[in-house]
């Protein structure tokens, strides 16, 4: 099977969060030494394939895409990124499409792009659940993009692997029919970053909490120092700490 893989995020500054560490990851795993599969990636740049591990490289064949033709109008831009693969996936012939970050407003969408079966990853849905905190600040045109793209994700060929329970939920309430096509791949830890609370015979001291989040309101800070308040209470814990690690902003 010939599979495209889009790699616009390579050149996005996803690549140093979750979206971006997710996408290598996975790319890395389904591609290295895979014998089976013709693996295609489609860039705008030759440069962002540094990104990828050289021994990933060896595996997976890039293809440069040349600069859109299309006004500065951002639907417009991704109904031109569509032709694009369009013509591509037609010149070598690929058989699926692959779309790691389908919703991230610095990447194009390929409106329009039917001539293979697509699959993406979906991360959530928070700014359509949260339409009072991204609407105005995104402007009408960006939102429109946004809900434009959530529709062509629910149309048939299209196959959405969401990373929890909770998004496949949040999509599924959105665009019941496409409920036969949503499939939930929970994500996992990489080991290799973690180590254990305990230190040889020793415990933190004191014992804590930590929070891996941000003060961003979808990250939802205010239940969580809730629910780790009756958690303390309910267990009697005296010395337990709530140790938050996020980037933030200084005033």
């Amino acid at each position: 099977m010939k599979i495209l893989v889009d790699g616009q995020t390579l050149g996005t500054p996803e690549l140093q969060r979750g979206i971006g560490k997710v996408f290598l990851e996975a790319l890395y795993h389904m591609v290295d030494g895979d014998i089976q599969h013709d693996w295609y990636i489609a860039v705008q740049d030759m440069v962002h394939l540094e990104r990828l591990k050289p021994r990933l490289r060896r595996w997976i064949e890039p293809v440069l895409l040349p600069a859109l033709s299309a006004s500065d109008n951002q639907i417009n831009r991704c109904q031109a990124y569509g032709q694009q693969l369009d013509h591509l996936a037609r010149t070598i012939n690929a058989e699926v499409y692959w779309n790691p970050n389908p919703l991230m407003p610095n990447v194009h969408y390929p409106l329009g792009f039917r001539s293979i079966p697509r699959v993406v990853t979906l991360y959530d849905l928070i700014p359509r659940l949260m339409p009072e905190r991204f609407q105005h600040d995104w402007g009408q045109a960006l939102w429109q993009d946004y809900l434009t793209r959530c529709d062509d994700l629910a149309t048939d060929e299209c196959y959405l692997l969401a990373i929890s329970d909770a998004t496949a939920k949040d999509f599924i309430k959105a665009y019941p029919l496409a409920t036969s096509r949503v499939q939930v791949v929970t994500l996992a830890s990489n080991y290799s970053l973690f180590w254990p609370y305990v230190q040889g015979d020793r415990l933190s001291d004191p014992p804590y909490v930590l929070y891996v989040g941000g003060f961003d309101p979808r990250k939802n800070m205010d239940n969580a120092l809730r629910a780790f308040a009756a958690f303390a209470k309910d267990q009697q814990l005296q010395e337990v700490r709530f140790k938050v690690v996020c980037a933030y902003d200084s005033i």
